[in-house]
Order: C-alpha cells, then structure tokens, then sequence
C-alpha cells in the first residue's frame, strides 16, 4: 500500500536519510524504532509530504505521490503536541477537514459520532480541549485524523508527552483503535516498549538506515547486529570465536570454555569472531552447571527489586554479566561465592 524507495536527504552538512526503502500493507502497524537523529522523523515528514526528499520516491497504492503537496496525499498526521484548535469544541475539531471539504452537515455529524464511538469518548461533542486530560486530547487529536478516512495515519511520538501510567494505557487504546478501523499506521518512537507493544513490524534506525526490519518477536529474539539488539531489550555480550560450524551447530570458545552456540547461522565460519547476546532474563545463575552452556564465574552483588532479583556475575577474564529472576523458587546465592553463568543456547542469538 506504502513504498518508500531509496530516500536520501541531506540537511546542511550532515547525511539524514541515506537509502531508506520500506513498505507497508494495508491495515499494518509500522513502527520506525531509534535514537534522536537516527532519519525517523524525517523519513515520516516525507511521507507526510511536510519535507522533501534529496533523492528517492513515495509511493500510495502505486501512485507516485513524491511531488505531492500534503493536502493532496491521502496520509494524515498526528503530532506529540495534539494540535488541537483551542477555540473549537470536541465536535468542531474533529469535523474541522470534513468542513474544508464541503461534507454535507449530516453527514459531518454522523462521521463524528462514529469517531468518538472509536475513541470512546462518545458524549464529548460539546467539551472544549482545555476539559480534557492529556489521554483524551491526544484520543481526539487521533479521531480528528481518522474522520477523513486516510489510507495511512502517521503517528510522531503521540504518547511522548503522556506520563508514565497513561503511556501505558493509551498503548493499549492505540493498538485496538488502529485494529477497529483497518487503517496502516506508520509510528515514530524512540521507545522500545511502545515498538514492542503495538507493530505488526518495527523497523530500527540508525545513522539514515534501517538496521533492521521485523516482527517484534524477530527483532527480540533474532537481532542481526549488536546495535538492534541493545536498542530492543537488556543484553549482555560475550565476546566468542567460532571453532567449528560444520554440523549446523556451531561450537563458540569464550573465557577458555567451549559451548554450543544457537543453530541458525549458516554464513557462520571456523575464525569468525562474533558476539552472543543474552538477554538479562535468560541468564541463571547457580551453584551448578546447567546444561551445556556454562561458564564460571563470581558472584559481585544480588539486589532484591520487588518482584525480581537483580545479579552481577564477574567472569575469569573481568567481564560483568547481568542477570534478573523471580524471587520465588530460586536457591539463595550469597555475594563473593562462585557460580557458574547458564543460559540455554536457542535463546542466545549470535551477533556481529
């Protein structure tokens, strides 16, 4: 439905988008995922058609829309800052684009009907923006880009300005009101949880690239590089060389242990230096070995944090390894005592 082929922009002196290529179907939940000045708002602004593109083209269902004044593209925007019209009432903001393009009044009124019904807010005709909570303007905001049944909503951080608890729900409120209207919506964050939470796919940015583009359980539990995977998740990395691949199962030498390593990677060569990335709540700790991925090391510090036990493990050769577990069940490691570092080796991914 959305292509976006080979985008370059270049602002002053530096390279922001440097051949960003995406696509997105119909009814999807893109998220471009990464750290200030990775090229994701910008990417969004030329879809948008706020900012033109250096190089490269946009295409809707075909149609080369690159040259295409904003009002002209069937996409719609919803900002962080909501935009809303002060001096208008709920019904009259989310009515505003039906007006300017000449929609008869009844069927005005029954479009935002059907908006406010999608964004529960169903009796709020008459309220005035300055009445409502942060939530709710932000809901509005949403309805108001929704009325004109765009074929592509985009979304810029629209949940940046909420705190923490009303992030969380609206999330939730975001997720089943993009399912309900069947609308693609293309969201910029540079929060992990919120990527994870919503899309169908994120794609992480950086330096005007997408590093990687998946679905959130590809990304999680497959990243290809050492950046994607400490952009999504808490990870500690061993530092490995590959002492065989030739079964399919390549074998990994780290801290003087030998160790299997995730089966998967066929580009994977005798030498080859790489990384295996564990996820902090895939680590056990123990006074034991546990199963064939084993290293020893020193327990530094246990930290109790609530529903969970925050370790620190030191390996022979000084690396610190991090680890998180439920408090119940677990045997009780004491600081200063050995321990081995376990971890099953189908859920560490092996990185660049």
């Amino acid at each position: 439905m959305l292509e976006i082929r080979d985008l370059h922009k270049r602002f002053d002196d530096a390279d922001v988008l440097r051949g960003v290529s995406l696509t997105i179907e119909t009814g999807e939940f893109v998220t471009l995922l990464g750290p200030s000045g990775c090229g994701k708002t910008t990417t969004l602004r030329i879809v948008a058609g706020l900012t033109a593109p250096d190089g490269g083209r946009v295409l809707l269902d075909g149609a080369d829309i690159t040259a295409l004044p904003p009002e002209k593209r069937d996409v719609n925007t919803v900002f962080q800052s909501y935009a809303l019209f002060p001096h208008m009432n709920v019904g009259r903001n989310i009515a505003y684009g039906l007006r300017v393009r000449g929609v008869k009044k009844d069927e005005r009124e029954r479009r935002v009907r059907e908006m406010l019904r999608l964004v529960a807010l169903e009796g709020f005709e008459e309220r005035m923006p300055s009445q409502l909570s942060g939530g709710q303007r932000q809901r509005i905001a949403i309805a108001r880009a929704l009325v004109l049944q765009p074929k592509l909503l985009l979304l810029d951080e629209p949940l940046g300005a909420l705190d923490l608890k009303l992030r969380q729900q609206m999330q939730r409120e975001l997720k089943d009101i993009q399912k309900r209207s069947g609308i693609a919506f293309l969201y910029v964050t540079h929060d992990q949880e919120e990527a994870l939470n919503l899309s169908d796919r994120i794609a992480i940015m950086r330096d005007g690239l997408i590093e990687q583009i998946g679905a959130p359980e590809d990304i999680y539990e497959r990243p290809q590089t050492r950046f994607a995977a400490e952009f999504i998740g808490q990870s500690n990395f061993l530092p490995c060389e590959v002492v065989d691949a030739g079964s399919g199962v390549p074998v990994l030498s780290c801290a003087g242990q030998r160790f299997p390593g995730r089966a998967g990677y066929p580009e994977l060569r005798v030498g080859d230096r790489i990384e295996v990335c564990l996820r902090i709540e895939r680590v056990r700790l123990s006074r034991t070995p546990i199963g064939p991925c084993a290293l020893p090391a020193t327990l530094k510090s246990r930290h109790y944090a609530g529903g969970s036990i925050r370790e620190t493990a030191i390996l022979p050769d000084g690396q610190e390894v991090f680890a998180i577990q439920q408090t119940s069940g677990d045997e009780r490691l004491e600081e200063g005592e050995p321990v081995y570092v376990c971890w099953n080796p189908n859920e560490a991914a092996l990185v660049r």
